[in-house]
């Protein structure tokens, strides 16, 4: 199947036709990756993006009663990111 490349905007696009993107299974705004070598550009369907993680931590603050505490990834990324943690954790290693 033979197409042109056309102007879009400032940039440079091909038309892909409706049959060619329901045989690829690409979903209507579905994010893709462009990877290009000498005369080939692939269309690749992008990692799916990690949703940031959650741990619950429950803390025992007497009489029986808790407290639960929610951190995230990032801000438990913050703090196990310090040189002072890889040198406690070396020895695993």
């Amino acid at each position: 199947m033979n197409r042109s490349i056309i102007a879009v905007g400032n940039s440079r696009g091909i038309r892909i036709p409706k049959a060619l993107l329901e045989q690829s299974g690409f979903a209507k705004d579905q994010k893709v990756e462009l990877r290009a070598k000498q005369g080939i550009i692939e269309v690749v369907a992008s990692a799916p993006t990690v949703p940031v993680r959650e741990v619950k931590m429950t803390q025992s603050v007497g009489d029986g009663a808790s407290e639960v505490s929610i951190l995230s990834e990032s801000a438990l990324a913050k703090d196990w990111s310090q040189p002072e943690e890889d040198t406690a954790w070396a020895f695993l290693q």
